[in-house]
């Protein structure tokens, strides 16, 4: 059972690596190590996810558990409740971004803080290959159906938009049709935004990750065709964003976050701000004193928020978190904040974009499917590349002066990925196709 257990959850196809029994026992061993009395059970819209939610159900019901119950939904609503009813914690069942096939499961503990390998995950891992008992006492199973409605009344509440506030924006969405579409038309519907959803079903061929090749596809033609101020897209539990300019480009997370960065200072007392090892000098630059920078992936955002009670936060992969939603994601905030960037600012998003823009030119990043250990491909390049200013923070960080790239594992997916940028094209295609080459003749066992 080991391979399912990933970095920050628990992912494997199903019913080949995550079935009904592996779920049923992980439940019991999350319980267990959580010592949880009570616990918020979601799931996402994947035809597994009903079985996988039974299952997760039963077995925290069997060890004494009170389970309260919110259907189907997207993951920031599971953050949200887990908090706002103060349980001990909770598992969402979804496989997140990656293709349909898999299931997942997403173990928080109480303040709904992600549990990881470092932080609890290895334990019920190893809890779940033993022997585990069942309680005197099963605990109760209650079923909520106002998970939703609580959610969007706390946004409602804390953006307090006024009335005709945002009206004049138009933007399109392509996020499905089912919890993610459902939460977001609730919120835009509230402040009365003019929206165009391009339909469709992540269980019938759309892609649940918005940053795969060609996901965005769509999105760029209607954008291109019709006149929108910007389009959005989510992954299918609705917590990774991508987002599509004025003029059909796609913006870059950095950007996303520098826009938010600079609105966040009409909310609060000198803020700050988390970014990760792989985001753009350009943006980065902006931040200045107030920036601190993380290793990559959600949960360590999360935490260096926590631990430095930052305001912002994001990731490259799509994950933006906000001080207000307890250190989590919330997509309709971000959309909120950005349209209120555009009225502020009396600009385009595209325009907007333009004065983030510095002197680095950067690749987005590339996934490279590696047969050996991706220590050891990291510790070739690294020795290639040891001329230059090196940072292992997040895998491997080496700065020259005119350009730089990270090098790291993802935390979710079997792949290496490379981020690279540099002060012209020329010079970022050159460093772009070597690096890759290089890795390419070295990545083999």
């Amino acid at each position: 059972m080991g391979d399912i257990f990933k970095a920050y959850d628990v992912r494997g196809i199903y019913p080949t690596e995550l079935d009904e029994n592996r779920a049923y026992l992980i439940a019991k061993a999350t319980v267990k190590s959580l010592g949880a009395k009570k616990i918020v059970v979601g799931q996402d819209e994947r035809s597994s996810s009903p079985g996988i939610s039974e299952a997760v159900v039963r077995g925290a019901v069997e060890m004494g558990c009170d389970v309260i119950y919110i259907g189907q939904t997207t993951t920031p609503i599971f953050y949200f409740t887990v908090n706002h009813l103060q349980v001990d914690g909770g598992i969402m069942i979804t496989a997140s971004h990656n293709p349909i096939e898999y299931g997942g499961l997403k173990i928080v503990g109480r303040d709904a803080i992600s549990v990881g390998l470092e932080n609890g995950l290895a334990e019920i891992r190893d809890i779940s290959n033993g022997e585990i008992g069942l309680a005197d006492k099963r605990g109760n199973l209650i079923k909520k159906d106002d998970a939703l409605d609580n959610y969007v009344s706390w946004i409602l509440d804390n953006e307090k938009i006024k009335p005709g506030e945002l009206d004049n924006f138009n933007i399109v969405i392509d996020i499905g049709d089912g919890p993610v579409f459902r939460s977001m038309k609730r919120v835009l519907d509230a402040i009365r935004i003019n929206y165009t959803n391009l339909g469709g079903s992540f269980l019938s061929g759309k892609s649940p990750n918005p940053y795969r090749p060609s996901a965005l596809d769509a999105l760029i033609v209607k954008i291109n065709n019709d006149k929108f101020d910007f389009g959005i897209s989510l992954d299918l539990d609705g917590d990774r964003l991508a987002i599509v300019s004025n003029d059909g480009m796609i913006v870059s997370v950095s950007s996303i976050l520098a826009m938010l960065w600079q609105q966040s200072f009409g909310l609060w007392s000198k803020p700050k701000i988390v970014y990760t090892a792989n985001m753009s000098k350009n943006v980065v630059r902006i931040f200045g004193h107030r920036g601190i920078i993380s290793k990559i992936g959600r949960v360590a955002v999360a935490n260096s928020m926590r631990g430095k009670k930052a305001s912002l936060g994001a990731e490259n992969s799509g994950h933006i978190f906000f001080k207000e939603a307890n250190y989590s994601e919330c997509p309709e905030m971000v959309i909120i904040r950005l349209l209120k960037v555009l009225k502020d600012k009396k600009a385009s998003i595209s325009e907007v974009i333009k004065t983030l823009s510095g002197e680095y030119v950067g690749s987005g990043e590339i996934a490279i499917a590696t047969d050996k250990d991706w220590k050891d491909v990291i510790n070739i390049v690294k020795s290639k590349y040891s001329n230059g200013k090196i940072s292992e923070l997040d895998g491997v960080s080496i700065d020259f002066n005119d350009w730089w790239f990270n090098l790291r594992s993802s935390n979710t997916e079997p792949l290496m990925r490379l981020f690279v940028e540099a002060k012209s094209g020329e010079l970022l295609n050159e460093k772009k196709n070597e690096l890759i080459n290089f890795i390419d003749k070295n990545k083999s066992v």
